[in-house]
């Protein structure tokens, strides 16, 4: 009996880093302002200008990190995966 294996799982613990990065590198302001849900308020993105710099700010600085960590992962990406070069 053969077993079915989903060819999009998690091939290893790099290749699953490297999706959850590429999912929150792909967040925009809009999406995290949906996904904070209740605490929306509590960060005043709407009507608080500064703190949505702020937060804006945040998201640039974090992805000046996660995009190159995301990049030294993708040599360990599945041969088969659409992002490996």
């Amino acid at each position: 009996m053969s077993r079915r294996v989903n060819p999009n799982r998690a091939r290893s613990v790099r290749h699953a880093k490297y999706e959850i990065l590429e999912h929150m590198l792909s967040t925009t302001l809009g999406d995290l302002e949906y996904d904070l849900g209740g605490r929306r308020d509590d960060f005043g993105l709407w009507e608080d200008p500064p703190a949505r710099r702020r937060v804006v700010r945040a998201m640039k600085e974090l992805s000046e990190v996660l995009v190159p960590m995301k990049n030294r992962l993708k040599k360990y990406l599945p041969k088969n995966h659409e992002d490996r070069s």
